[in-house]
């Protein structure tokens, strides 16, 4: 079928359905009705399009007029119209004044049938006949009846759409009367639905809104069915109410909402209105918690918490009027008083003031177990009153007592390194308590060398043993080696005795672990050149603290002078890893070895460099790793103990060469 034929078949289809139409019995047609349809398609319909988004508010005028001469082709940019078509509606003006509502519904309908209208098929056939009642008032010139509703506020005689309250300081409201209007000519009825004090507002804060019928002498108030007729309104008193909670100076929204058969049936006014900044102090503390653990401590002793600061980064100063401790055990705890603490009716000064709460706990004979209080911060804070909870127990506290030494800070290993055979290189043994204030002190009875004298010595005059160390002290024990050989490494262990227990939770008396070794100098300043890659030694899973069995790696001198190997450890004393040198003169033709120990400081992988410097150039490094373990985790590891390949290396400079080959001892 040619397009000319399609469209005739259209119209042929149209004139039937309209004929029906037409048969039937007629009902009454409401012009006002097809205003608000051709005007508000989409509110009303839920269109994509309505017909004034295309036409205009005035059927009759140009670019796109309904009813007048100009192309139907540039109505919303489509230019898919079938050439030649005329909008149907325009048959009207060829009509003249005599048309009828039967001729504009034939046309409206003839319209409505192009594929390009399917979007306006949710149209009633009693909402199409009032859209033709719309069209033939228009073409006839016919006033049509409306209702438009607005909202307005005294002393405006204009529409608007927003109510901005301006700013109420948090617990104190504005009121405004806002008056319902109807604007139009046609009686306006409110929706059965409405119900002011409940239903009206909506939006994220429409708590701090609220809506009245109370309304001034001589106004009605608007209610549900309410009629309004042409330029009649009904008032609504509107209140804003915002918290102290609520952000200074921020909007808050919300939304009146009335349904009503005039426009497009909802009817939407905007309320807006901020809380005043007033000055007010803040109670911030820190630490930030409800409830303070002031410790343990035996009955007839006292133990200290803590202290909290408080701060003030408010806008006014911070007073307390009373700061009181009640509850089951009161009397064993108290506030402490002087200095930077917290006093009532004293104000702590605005913008970043402080003072301190701090309490102590006294448990009397008889006490036991779990004892609480609680404290009651009563103050011109806007969060007033604040209340902590104050825990203390009854019980023996044993103090915390940590290790730490010149090569580890945080293990009980002292490695030393002399920069020759009887020279003696000094280290520190730095013995800590843990505890915080209120814990108990750390006394320490006894500093022995255990093991490795004369080689290590312990010097005299130690404050470890001349006072007990308050919580967060530390003292110190020094310690010496003097190498007596090259026979490294020497090893001894330093034992320490008090009433103190770990964070593990070992108990006195303490092993300090001593290791030394000696430096051996190179010399020469020749290079050399790697024939194969630079190994990597893998140890198995060790325990922490506990020294592996020995990787050795063997050195033969193939050069034509002596040899001296100097072993070095990227990272020095601290390394995880110890070198028993026994390549310190190696004769021609000859050959040495190295043992290499694994004893990790800690849990999880552990790893260093050996450099091996010799008087004719070096060798290339040995990439050393193992893992430390908790004792009963320890088990062989990926590869422990086992290069990937065996490896030679060849240097040969001048005179002096060597090669060096890694075994598993």
């Amino acid at each position: 079928m040619t397009p000319v034929r399609r469209r005739f078949a259209s119209l042929a289809w149209a004139t039937a359905l309209v004929a029906g139409l037409t048969m039937a019995p007629a009902a009454a047609q409401d012009a006002a009705n097809g205003y608000r349809l051709y005007t508000f398609t989409t509110e009303l319909k839920g269109t994509t399009q309505s017909c004034v988004s295309c036409h205009g508010t005035n059927p009759r005028m140009p670019p796109n007029a309904m009813l007048g001469i100009p192309s139907i082709n540039p109505a919303c940019g489509r230019s898919d119209w079938p050439v030649g078509t005329a909008h149907a509606l325009k048959g009207l003006c060829n009509i003249g004044p005599t048309a009828t509502q039967s001729d504009a519904l034939l046309r409206l309908t003839i319209g409505l049938a192009f594929p390009q209208m399917a979007p306006f098929s949710v149209l009633m056939p009693q909402e199409r006949a009032d859209i033709a009642a719309f069209l033939l008032a228009t073409h006839l010139n016919t006033p049509v009846p409306v209702a438009r509703p607005e909202y307005r506020l005294e002393p405006a005689a204009t529409a608007t759409i927003t109510v901005d309250f301006g700013t109420a300081s948090g617990g104190a409201s504005a009121q405004r009367v806002v008056y319902f209007v109807n604007a139009g000519d046609w009686p306006m009825r409110i929706d059965p639905g409405f119900v002011a004090e409940s239903t009206a507002i909506s939006g994220v804060n429409a708590a701090r809104f609220s809506v009245s019928s109370t309304v001034p002498a001589g106004e009605t108030a608007c209610a549900a069915n309410g009629s309004l007729s042409g330029g009649g309104r009904c008032a609504l008193t509107l209140t804003f109410s915002p918290q102290a909670a609520d952000p200074a100076n921020a909007s808050l929204a919300a939304a009146l909402t009335i349904r009503s058969n005039g426009g497009a049936g909802v009817s939407q006014l905007n309320l807006v209105g901020r809380r005043t900044a007033v000055a007010a102090p803040t109670l911030t503390l820190n630490p930030a918690a409800t409830s303070i653990n002031v410790g343990t401590t035996p009955v007839g002793t006292t133990v200290t918490a803590a202290p909290v600061t408080v701060t003030n980064t408010g806008t006014l100063g911070l007073t307390f009027t009373s700061i009181a401790i009640g509850g089951a055990n009161a009397a064993e705890f108290e506030r402490l008083t002087g200095g930077s603490h917290c006093v009532t009716n004293t104000a702590v000064p605005m913008g970043g003031g402080n003072c301190t709460l701090q309490f102590r706990f006294s448990p009397p004979a008889g006490a036991s177990g779990t004892r609480t209080a609680t404290v009651t911060l009563v103050s011109n804070a806007p969060d007033s009153p604040r209340t902590l909870t104050l825990t203390g127990s009854v019980g023996t506290v044993t103090p915390q007592i940590a290790f730490g030494t010149t090569s580890n800070a945080n293990q009980a290993f002292l490695r030393l390194q002399a920069s020759a055979v009887a020279t003696a290189e000094s280290g520190v043994v730095t013995i800590r308590n843990l505890g915080t204030a209120g814990a108990p002190t750390l006394t320490v009875t006894n500093i022995e060398l255990v093991s490795g004298a004369p080689v290590f010595a312990i010097a005299p005059g130690s404050a470890c043993l001349s006072a007990p160390l308050a919580p967060g002290q530390s003292c110190t024990v020094n310690v010496t080696y003097t190498a007596p050989d090259m026979a490294v490494p020497h090893t001894g262990s330093l034992r320490v005795t008090s009433n103190g227990r770990t964070t593990g939770g070992a108990d006195s008396p303490h092993t300090v672990i001593l290791e030394g070794t000696v430096l051996i100098p190179g010399s020469g300043a020749t290079t050399a050149r790697a024939l194969e890659a630079p190994p990597i030694m893998r140890f198995p899973n060790t325990p922490t603290n506990v020294q592996s069995a020995a990787e050795r790696v063997m050195i033969n001198n193939v050069g034509a002078a002596a040899l001296t190997v100097q072993a070095r450890l990227a990272a020095g004393t601290a390394s995880d890893f110890s070198v028993l040198n026994n390549c310190t003169s190696v004769a021609v033709g000859g050959s040495c070895y190295l043992d290499i120990r694994f004893r990790p400081r800690g849990e999880g992988v552990r790893s260093d460099t050996l450099s091996l410097v010799y008087n004719g150039g070096s060798l290339p490094p040995i990439q050393m790793s193992g893992t430390g373990q908790a004792a009963n985790l320890v088990g062989e590891g990926a590869g422990g103990g086992a290069l990937s390949i065996a490896w030679l290396l060849l240097l040969s400079i001048g005179t002096l060469a060597a090669t060096a080959i890694r075994r598993h001892r």
